[in-house]
């Protein structure tokens, strides 16, 4: 391949690298990006894992329960407007 057609792999305006299989396979064939381009490790915030997911779960769950109101009240302004439902999207 002539030099003029071989491009070099700059990683400073990038987060891709390209990785060799034996790299893969060295790191138990994880491919996060931490593994590879040096991510800042985080620092523990001393919640456990536990009561962090549970928490968690429960913020959802509620974002879900809101976000389900508020489908149900924009689907009855909706169809106070005259646009009700409608099953057929084509």
């Amino acid at each position: 391949m002539p030099a003029h057609r071989i491009r070099q792999f700059d990683t400073t305006r990038t987060s891709s690298v390209l990785l060799r299989p034996l790299a893969v396979r060295r790191h138990g064939h994880v491919l996060t990006p931490g593994h590879y381009v040096g991510a800042e490790p985080r620092e523990d915030d001393g919640e456990p894992f536990e009561a962090k997911m549970a928490r968690i779960a429960a913020e959802l769950r509620a974002q879900q329960a809101e976000g389900a109101r508020l489908d149900a009240a924009i689907a009855a302004n909706l169809e106070r407007l005259g646009f009700g439902r409608r099953d057929d999207t084509s």
